[in-house]
């Protein structure tokens, strides 16, 4: 979901991940077209999802947990912990229903809590 823009409706473009397929975003607009600032959060952003890009395809929440976890970039890691930090991670495992939120390293800790997933008709 994007901001108004012209209207007095949100932008909106929905996405439909097939099984096996992996959708992800660092907090950047990846299928609207709107204006970002530019300048050290939109590098972060990309540099993030460069080194996300680089793994093999997630094939189960371990592998997940890897990348999210993930602190190689020298300047902007995946998990966060110095000037911007990463303040939650979330993990939604549509295979077994879940939204596991993580307040820390997800490969180091347990989830603060799993919540379950109620699909509706």
């Amino acid at each position: 979901m994007g901001p108004v823009v012209a209207d007095d409706m949100s932008q909106l473009n929905v996405a439909v991940a097939s099984p096996g397929e992996n959708l992800m975003h660092c907090n950047r607009y990846l299928r609207l077209a709107i204006p970002e600032e530019t300048g050290p959060m939109r590098d972060s952003s990309d540099a993030r999802l460069r080194v996300l890009n680089e793994y093999p395809k997630a094939l189960k929440k371990s592998d997940v947990i890897k990348m999210l976890s993930d602190q190689t970039d020298s300047r902007y890691t995946v998990f966060q912990e110095t000037n911007i930090q990463t303040i939650a991670v979330g993990i939604f495992d549509c295979r077994e229903k879940t939204w596991s939120i993580y307040s820390d390293k997800a490969n180091q800790n347990e989830p603060l809590i799993v919540l379950p997933l109620v699909f509706k008709r």
